[in-house]
C-alpha cells in the first residue's frame, strides 16, 4: 500500500508540475507578449539596430528597383550608410513606432494591415540621406515616393491565445494547485515532495534567467536576423518584472527546501 501511495503522489506531483509550468508560461506571455504598446516602446532601439537596419536597406532596394532604371543600383555599402542616417530621424523613428504598433496588433489578431511605413514625409527623408550616395535614386524617390516593408514584423496571429490566456492561466493554476495538495496528501514521505516541489521552483528561476535574459542578450541577437532582433527586444521589454518573478520563485524554492531538511519526517 505504501509503495502505491509514493507512486501515485509522485504521478501527481510529475502531473501538477507540467500544470504549473504551462501556468507559469501564459502568466510570462500576459506581461510581456500580450502587453499592448510593447513593440512600439521598443522602436527606437529597434531601429538602430543593425539586423534590423539591414532589412530595411533591402526592403528599399526592393523599391527602388521598381522606380529607377533597368540595371542601376546603389551601392549597399552606400545604402547601409543612408539607412544608418535617416534612422535616426525623428519622424522616421515616429512612424517606425507607428508601424510596431501595427505589428503587435496583428500579433493579437487586432490588425490585419500590412506593416509599412512610407508617404510623403518619409520618402522626402530617405531621398535626402541617399542624395550624398546617389542623385539619381533621391530623384527617383522625390519624383515616385517610397513605401517600405518592414521584414521581421509579420508575426503570426495569436488572437485565440489572447483572448482565453486568462482563463488558461486559472484552468492550469488551479489544477496544478489540487493535484499538488492531493499529492502531499496521500504520499508516505511529505518532506520528497516538499523537496522535489523546491527543486523545481530554483531549475524554473534558472530558466527562465535563460529565457528572457541570456537568450535575447547573446543567442538572439548572433542569428542576426530581423525577426530575431524583435522577439529579442520581446523579452527584453518587461525584464524588471520578470526578473521580480523568478526572483519569487527561486526564494520560495530555497524556503521549501530549508523546510523540507528542518520539519521531521511526515
Amino acid at each position: 500500500m505504501r509503495t502505491i501511495r509514493r507512486l501515485f503522489s509522485t504521478l501527481l506531483v510529475s502531473l501538477g508540475l507540467l500544470f504549473a509550468s504551462l501556468a507559469i508560461f501564459v502568466h510570462l506571455t500576459q506581461i510581456s507578449l500580450l502587453q499592448t504598446g510593447r513593440l512600439q516602446s521598443q522602436a527606437s532601439t529597434l531601429l538602430q539596430n543593425q539586423a534590423v537596419q539591414s532589412a530595411i536597406a533591402d526592403s528599399i532596394t526592393t523599391s527602388l528597383n521598381e522606380i529607377l532604371p533597368q540595371g542601376y543600383y546603389v551601392p549597399t555599402a552606400s545604402l547601409d550608410q543612408a539607412v544608418a542616417s535617416f534612422s535616426k530621424n525623428p519622424t522616421v523613428i515616429q512612424e517606425f513606432a507607428s508601424a510596431m504598433g501595427q505589428a503587435q496588433a496583428r500579433l493579437l489578431g487586432q490588425s490585419t494591415k500590412p506593416i509599412i511605413i512610407g508617404g510623403p514625409q518619409v520618402s522626402s527623408i530617405v531621398a535626402s540621406a541617399i542624395a550624398p550616395y546617389s542623385q539619381q535614386a533621391a530623384t527617383a524617390i522625390g519624383s515616385n515616393g517610397l513605401t517600405l516593408t518592414i521584414p521581421g514584423a509579420n508575426l503570426p496571429n495569436i488572437s485565440w491565445y489572447a483572448r482565453h490566456a486568462a482563463t488558461i492561466l486559472t484552468v492550469t493554476r488551479d489544477i496544478s494547485l489540487l493535484l499538488l495538495a492531493i499529492a502531499l496528501i496521500i504520499s508516505p514521505s511529505r518532506k520528497k515532495v516538499i523537496k522535489h516541489i523546491s527543486f523545481w521552483l530554483m531549475g524554473m528561476s534558472f530558466f527562465g534567467v535563460f529565457i528572457f535574459w541570456f537568450a535575447p542578450t547573446y543567442i538572439l541577437p548572433a542569428l542576426d536576423t530581423s525577426w530575431s532582433n524583435f522577439i529579442a527586444a520581446l523579452l527584453r521589454i518587461s525584464g524588471a518584472q520578470i526578473a521580480r518573478f523568478f526572483a519569487l520563485l527561486f526564494g520560495s524554492g530555497v524556503a521549501g527546501y530549508i523546510v523540507s531538511r528542518l520539519l521531521p519526517s511526515i
